[in-house]
This record gives structure tokens, sequence and C-alpha cells, in this order.
């Protein structure tokens, strides 16, 4: 494959990685949307939950439907985090931490941007406690994605627990 094909390639991979960071904020902002709000999804929620968990009682099934939500936002930014670190990775060889750092900018700045169109909406409010959810959903899917590629690109001696991870990524000396 000659160089011109190569670079055009890789234009092609950053091209298609950043056009679904940029479909996944579309979708986390219409989940934003007034027809998302509590009100709306308990419409189908509640009925949902309480058919799988029929011995709950309606405040119980409410504390459900409201840990549901919330942890929709830890999924959302989780998957924002990873898709933007992808991102930022294609074609680009600089250290791992930099993606990292800009990848939990931009998962802040969506979410502090999502949380502030939703403090300006009648049915919704935007909160500050949402905002470190969202972040905090970013952090926890890095920190795993980190820990996975470690475990991945560590030779078997090393996870056998031969070497430690500080120093497993250099070849063992064979006595």
């Amino acid at each position: 494959m000659d160089e011109g094909m190569k670079t055009a390639r890789a234009r092609n991979h950053r091209l298609w990685a950043w056009a679904a960071v940029g479909l996944w904020v579309a979708l986390i902002f219409c989940f934003s949307s007034d027809a998302f709000a509590a009100h709306e999804t308990s419409a189908f929620l509640l009925p949902l939950l309480k058919r799988c968990f029929p011995e709950l009682d309606a405040a119980r099934l409410a504390t459900l439907h409201y840990a549901l939500r919330k942890s929709a936002h830890v999924g959302e930014y989780a998957v924002l985090a990873l898709l933007s670190r992808s991102a930022l990775h294609q074609g680009n060889p600089s250290p791992p931490l930099r993606a990292v750092c800009l990848s939990l900018a931009l998962v802040f700045a969506v979410a502090l941007l999502d949380e502030s169109r939703q403090s300006v909406s009648a049915v919704r409010t935007g909160s500050a406690r949402d905002v470190a959810l969202d972040v905090f959903g970013g952090t926890l899917m890095l920190a795993f994605a980190a820990a996975v590629r470690h475990w991945w690109e560590c030779p078997r001696r090393c996870r056998r627990g031969k070497r430690s991870g500080a120093t497993c990524r250099a070849p063992a000396s064979e006595p």
C-alpha cells in the first residue's frame, strides 16, 4: 500500500471516529430534551418496573426509577469518554494521558452544556450534581479502559504474577 493510501485511510478512520463522537453527543442532547423528562419516562418505565418487581410499593418504584435515570448519566458519558478517547488516539502519537485529559475535558464541556440547556427548560432542571455524575461516568470508563489495555498489553508471564505491574512491559531476563 502506498503512502498516499495510508494517509487517506488514516484520515477516513479519524473522520469516522469523530463522527461517532458527534452522533453520541447528539443522542445525549436528545435524551436531555423535554421528551425524556422524569414525568415522561415514568409513563413507560414505572409500569415496566412494576411488572419486573411486583412486590415493590410505589415509593420504592419511584426510587428505582430515579436510580435508573441517574445511572443513564453514568452510562451515556462513559460511552462519550471512550469514543472521544478513541477519536483522539486515531493517528495521533500524543501521550495517552493527554488524550485522557482532553477526553475528560470534552465530557465536562458536554455535561455542562447539557445541564445548562436543561436549566432553561420548563420541565427539566439543570444540576451541578448531574455534571459531577457525568464526569464520574467518563472517568470510570477511562480508568477501566486503561486497566484493560494494560492487562492486554502485559505479557502472559506478568499475568501469572512473575513480574510486577510496573515493570511488566520489559522482557524478563532469563537466568
